[in-house]
């Protein structure tokens, strides 16, 4: 664990916990990232339970793991509306993650509000994580907003970079394969996302005391 994670406030064990994956466009790394997360939970052997997302709702085996809402959004609103790209939906499939994950996934801009209805907002970057962490504090500046029920009175979310929890030191970054002509930078993309979003669970499991 490295020493920046090690000083993170665990998520309340009480409430269940919310969580976004934040790229640029929200075409390529973030929804890559979680398709896999959700993949991984599916996985849990625990008894069914639902886990809400901002297009859709899935049954899947994770009801020790306080988590009820899995998203994913972008810093910039460069494609709005849009589907994942076809490279990180190839990759997906050649790596046997279910369709039921990914395929009703939308491209969408990250608002002030979501970092007050996330508890953890993972980012691909850092460059993106620069943009969240102040757009965190304009979300801070601006006060609590009203109608969000039981997560009233919960603080604005943490903001961190993914790549903390992939076991190779802080600052690893999820490498942005757009410009990739072919695959190899999407499958580098699925390779980090896989083992971060692992090392993101176990820390979760760890820090809040649930688990299978």
């Amino acid at each position: 664990m490295s020493s920046r994670m090690s000083t993170l406030p665990a998520a309340p064990p009480a409430l269940p916990i919310s969580l976004m994956f934040l790229c640029m466009g929200n075409i390529c790394r973030s929804p890559l990232a979680e398709a896999v997360f959700r993949s991984h939970l599916a996985a849990t052997p625990t008894t069914m339970h639902t886990i809400r997302s901002s297009t859709h709702t899935s049954a899947v085996n994770n009801e020790s793991y306080p988590i009820h809402d899995i998203s994913s959004a972008g810093t910039d609103a460069y494609h709005v509306g849009s589907s994942p790209d076809d490279r990180t939906i190839a990759v997906l499939k050649a790596k046997g993650v279910r369709e039921e994950f990914y395929k009703d996934q939308r491209s969408t801009k990250i608002s002030l509000r979501d970092f007050w209805d996330h508890d953890y907002i993972l980012v691909m970057d850092n460059e993106n994580l620069g943009n969240a962490q102040e757009l965190a504090r304009q979300a801070k500046a601006q006060g609590e907003p009203s109608g969000r029920g039981d997560r009233k009175g919960r603080r604005v979310g943490k903001v961190m970079l993914l790549g903390d929890f992939g076991g190779q030191g802080e600052d690893e970054e999820i490498v942005d394969p757009y410009y990739d002509g072919g695959s190899e930078g999407f499958e580098k993309a699925f390779e980090q996302c896989d083992r971060c979003s692992r090392g993101f669970l176990r820390w979760l499991v760890e820090t809040t005391g649930q688990g299978p």
